[in-house]
């Protein structure tokens, strides 16, 4: 899967031009559907094994350079197409929507991970206008690697214990 370690910061402002929009997917649905059944890094891992492969192997070949047109035109042509579209839609699912949203809800104050930022906090309000899906602060699936999740914990742990 096409996974970025998110770097945590705050927005100079409360415009987000990078966020996802509801036109950025082929199937809204699907994503939304995504963002609420798979609810752990596992299973958010397996649906990729299943649609982002194919959808990596469709930008190898070009299937995405061009209009929107062009690519929808290309795509037609294409036996797996519905799931090369599932791709593309869980890589904004993840890339663009839950890593901006766990980056507001760091931000917000959260010292043990994800679903745990302050709700007064203005970041959690960012958060919530940035989870286009259910616009809520902390109702992230928990798609953190091991990494991100032993990193939490020790950080957790290293402020109990000051």
């Amino acid at each position: 899967m096409a996974v970025y370690l998110f770097v945590l910061a705050v927005p100079a402002q409360a415009g987000c031009n990078t966020c996802a929009k509801q036109s950025d997917f082929f199937d809204f649905a699907y994503a939304k559907r995504m963002w609420t059944e798979l609810r752990t890094r596992d299973q958010l891992e397996a649906e990729w094994e299943r649609v982002g492969t194919q959808y990596e192997a469709a930008q190898k070949q070009g299937v995405f350079v061009g209009s929107g047109n062009e690519i929808r035109a290309r795509l037609k042509e294409l036996p797996n197409a519905k799931e090369i579209m599932q791709g593309h839609d869980l890589d904004v699912t993840y890339n663009r929507v839950w890593v901006k949203v766990a980056s507001d809800q760091y931000a917000a104050g959260s010292i043990a991970g994800i679903n745990q930022a302050d709700e007064d906090r203005q970041m959690c309000e960012w958060a919530r206008r940035d989870d286009i899906f259910n616009h809520q602060c902390n109702a992230l699936p928990d798609w953190r690697t091991k990494e991100q999740v032993a990193a939490d914990a020790a950080l957790q742990i290293k402020i109990a214990n000051q």
